[in-house]
């Protein structure tokens, strides 16, 4: 019997060898993420547990152990959520689920995460600030070059 889940909720299985399992998202570009998070047991009929925890590009950001004593279903996950965090792209957000330590097996459990990316976009006066730079580089090649 799993707890009920949501459109978008996805479950996982942590694995029985002690290996982490891994949730990513890429940053496509530089910019601004903005994510919330839940993530809850769905093992219901046997007592297990996994260790979650979330980083950004190898930053710890939070962790908390997932089982039917805590965070035991849908109506009572484990919420975790962050804001204006700036990313350049190539940047990763993770979230890891290993088996609890004594654990002989992983466990199930249910993560839904929503993601919210904002592209960076140079200011204006960045790009006037190059077009004269270049345009400066210019009348120096041309006049160099009517020196000669």
């Amino acid at each position: 019997m799993f707890s009920a889940s949501l459109a978008g909720d996805v479950i996982i299985h942590s694995p029985n060898s002690g290996d982490p399992l891994f949730v990513v998202w890429t940053a496509p570009s530089n910019g601004i993420v903005d994510f919330t998070s839940d993530v809850w047991y769905t093992h219901s009929i046997v007592s297990r547990s996994n260790d979650a925890s979330i980083s950004l590009s190898g930053s710890f950001l939070g962790s908390a152990t997932i089982s039917n004593a805590s965070y035991g279903d849908r109506t009572n996950p484990w919420h975790i959520s962050g804001d204006d965090l700036a990313v350049v792209a190539g940047d990763t957000l993770s979230f890891t689920f290993t088996k609890s330590a004594g654990q002989s097996f992983g466990s199930l459990d249910g993560i839904n995460v929503d993601i919210s990316f904002t592209s960076a976009v140079p200011e204006p006066e960045t790009y006037a600030m190059l077009l004269v730079g270049l345009g400066l580089l210019g009348l120096a090649i041309r006049s160099r070059n009517q020196t000669i």
